[in-house]
């Protein structure tokens, strides 16, 4: 699982990760801001909890760390509204989203 603008982590954890069945097997936190990774990161602990920094606009498909088909569910609460063109993330980031 993926929750995308994951901010200081309190609705990945607070919210996602006690609704996630018990077998599931990693939830990762992702936020452009690295002081709101290392905030999530220090606040939150859990085995099966990750935070790490990414970009949705500029590092889609260019990084290996965040894949889409590496992920079964892809939530997103509190960033696409900072995507300034969805027509072009739509059609051009494709893969993230299908």
């Amino acid at each position: 699982m993926l929750d995308m603008g994951c901010g200081p982590g309190n609705v990945t954890t607070e919210v996602l990760l006690p609704r996630l069945p018990a077998d599931f097997g990693l939830l990762v936190g992702a936020d452009i801001s690295a002081e709101m990774v290392q905030y999530a990161t220090e606040t939150y602990t859990h085995s099966k909890l990750r935070f790490t920094q990414f970009d949705l606009v500029n590092d889609i498909g260019e990084t290996a760390q965040l894949q889409p088909s590496v992920f079964d569910k892809i939530f997103s609460f509190f960033c696409l509204h900072f995507i300034q063109d969805h027509r072009y993330y739509l059609a051009i980031k494709a893969e993230f989203h299908s």
